[in-house]
């Protein structure tokens, strides 16, 4: 397997993972300590997840754009600081405003998986992003643990401001964070791309294959039509569809929805090529707070007024999402990753060439 140091991409699961089931704990909180009522409580979350709707497709568009790298760390930063000024949020106005834009900035954590599955062989790739969601996990019982300890002292002001440390200490480690050579070469940067390679193959204690990348650059990265050529329209819009309910139901269902919510964060790089694979990500994202930003009335409030209305609109999401994956027309098992859409690489040879060089690295490297 290619060498990506973990810590660094752990430290991003986690913050994401603590700034997320933060707002299980802040809700009930506010509810005693504002006497907030159900609804404004259930805003609290709703507005996080506007912002983590809006800020997907624009991580997504940078990260294509201007590199993984980059995306994360811009992201990271902006969650950091934004998470600290909730802590001294005055009102219940100031707290959905701050909110809102912490959530902006978190809808940028996913582009990890994007950066991670550019890192990975074909053999590993679906069980090491898997693995991912296991540090997530530590993250959601380490805020668990850390409320424990702070809300009945120090209270909810000192958590908010002390669970933006994670994303600190990736920002302190994320000198270190190499940039994807993928993007590097189809961003023209050939010899940074050649030494990241260098480096992994050194660390991995393997040679670099022999023969010569030949970088290619398409006419464009990132933008937003590129999803729906005739190749991938089919795969966008039922993957926008099944990211929906798919985030409806974990937090009804979170271990078995957990393992297709991985699933769908394999799959989905898989299938968008490296010009698009951030932004494809990215619209997904979006689609999936959608889900999010529904699940927080149906639970608090449709809940209250019907168990089997709510129970059936989660019933009846869970099995379209299951005939939209039925009909999804890529299967990406065993399928390297492309550099650019089929129509690019039937003008000439040169992708294939960047292709084949990249996975024999990836190859080699097992």
């Amino acid at each position: 397997m290619e060498n990506l140091p973990p810590h660094r991409t752990v430290m991003e699961q986690l913050g994401d993972a603590m700034e997320m089931m933060l707002l299980s704990i802040l809700g009930p909180q506010l509810h005693c300590e504002w006497k907030l009522p159900s609804f404004m409580v259930a805003i609290i979350t709703s507005v996080v997840f506007a912002g983590m709707g809006i800020g997907s497709p624009v991580w997504g568009n940078i990260a294509d754009m201007y590199g993984r790298k980059i995306s994360l760390i811009l992201c990271m930063v902006w969650t950091m600081y934004f998470g600290l000024l909730t802590s001294f949020a005055p009102v219940y106005g100031w707290l959905l405003f701050l909110r809102g834009l912490v959530g902006f900035g978190i809808a940028g954590a996913p582009q990890s998986v994007t950066l991670y599955s550019e890192f990975l062989p074909v053999k590993a790739r679906g069980i090491c992003i898997m693995l991912i969601a296991m540090f997530w996990a530590l993250g959601a019982v380490f805020e668990v643990l850390l409320a424990l300890l702070i809300m009945p002292t120090l209270g909810w002001r000192w958590l908010v401001g002390l669970s933006t440390l994670p994303m600190a200490v990736f920002i302190c480690l994320s000198f270190w964070l190499p940039e994807s050579p993928r993007f590097d070469l189809l961003s023209g940067n050939k010899d940074k791309a050649l030494a990241t390679l260098a480096r992994i193959a050194k660390d991995n204690g393997t040679a670099m294959p022999q023969g010569t990348i030949v970088d290619h650059r398409p006419n464009g990265r990132g933008h937003f039509k590129d999803l729906f050529i005739p190749q991938y329209r089919r795969t966008t819009l039922l993957l926008w569809f099944i990211w929906i309910p798919l985030t409806i139901l974990i937090f009804i269902a979170r271990a078995f929805i957990s393992g297709g919510y991985q699933v769908a964060f394999v799959y989905t790089p898989e299938v968008y090529p490296t010009e698009n694979r951030a932004l494809g990500l990215g619209t997904c994202s979006a689609m999936a707070r959608v889900g999010a930003l529904i699940t927080p009335f149906v639970a608090q409030v449709m809940l209250r007024v019907s168990v089997r209305l709510a129970l059936s609109l989660y019933c009846g999401f869970c099995l379209l999402a299951g005939v939209a994956a039925l009909l999804l027309p890529i299967e990406t098992l065993g399928r390297f990753l492309q550099e650019s859409n089929p129509d690019q690489e039937a003008e000439g040879e040169q992708t294939t060439a960047t292709t084949c060089q990249l996975n024999s690295t990836t190859q080699r490297s097992e």
